[in-house]
């Protein structure tokens, strides 16, 4: 349906002329992608942190 998958995105008057119910499901689809995004984000970001303290310990570690 858009971004990212290939297709295009829909037009506006393609959206205005969609019936609420299908709207809905969009939009509760665009939700359930956004709270994945942030989940994956949070856990590249813990990630990308205990690497970073490992590399600092390394670097202090040699240091000595």
């Amino acid at each position: 349906m858009g971004i990212g998958d290939g297709r295009e995105t829909y037009r506006d008057s393609t959206l205005m002329n969609l019936p609420k119910k299908e709207l809905v499901d969009i939009i509760r689809l665009l939700e359930k992608n956004c709270k994945i995004y942030l989940n994956n984000l949070n856990t590249y970001s813990n990630i990308v942190k205990e690497l970073t303290e490992v590399k600092e310990g390394l670097i202090e570690f040699e240091e000595e």
